[in-house]
């Protein structure tokens, strides 16, 4: 009687590619995740964006003994919110948005572990670029405007917003134009991917 069957090469050789094979699936599975995850992320920032802006061209208030100048898309590296720079009903409002008063209007939203947003500026007159942490709404007319860091407006024809995790290169990019558009890009490697 001839019994058959697998010999201990043929064991470990099946072992290996169902190991190669489940190795390939997990590892497109978690891209395919990530991704997922972050152009979820990118609509709920776009959607605040668009939030902030509408915020600024109803006029929303929160008190009766206050009225807003301006709405911000605040945010920083982990996390983003809304503000605003408020006035009192007998005052005007401040030429400078970082002037006044700012009051968080919303609650601070934290992004997941290694997920981070970063954004870049670009300017009218040099083409220049800086990172900068607000997006500026003005009331009435709901006027974009960009505050450096240093505090000085500037005219800026645009800011590519990027949501992307810090263990990949794939970058969600949302664009808010000069003019108030606020567009998204979708998924570029690209460092500057929007077209102001």
């Amino acid at each position: 009687m001839n019994k058959k069957g697998f010999t201990f090469i043929e064991v470990i050789i099946i072992f290996t590619i169902v190991f190669i094979m489940t190795a390939i699936l997990l590892g497109t599975s978690y891209k395919d995740r990530s991704k997922k995850e972050i152009s979820t992320i990118a609509r709920e920032v776009s959607a605040t964006i668009r939030e902030t802006q509408n915020n600024a061209l109803t006029g929303k208030q929160k008190e009766n003994n206050y009225m807003p100048c301006a709405f911000k898309f605040g945010f920083q590296t982990h996390s983003y919110e809304i503000k605003r720079s408020y006035r009192t009903i007998d005052d005007v409002c401040p030429s400078d948005t970082k002037a006044g008063v700012d009051q968080s209007f919303s609650k601070i939203i934290q992004l997941p572990e290694g997920v981070q947003i970063n954004s870049v500026a670009l300017r009218y007159d040099d083409n220049t670029s800086a990172n900068e942490d607000n997006i500026i709404f003005l009331v009435p007319y709901g006027d974009f405007i960009v505050t450096s860091r240093d505090g000085s407006d500037s005219d800026f024809k645009g800011i590519d917003v990027r949501i992307e995790r810090s263990d990949a290169s794939e970058r969600y990019h949302i664009c808010v134009h000069a003019t108030g558009l606020i567009e998204e890009l979708g998924f570029n490697d690209a460092e500057y991917a929007c077209a102001f």
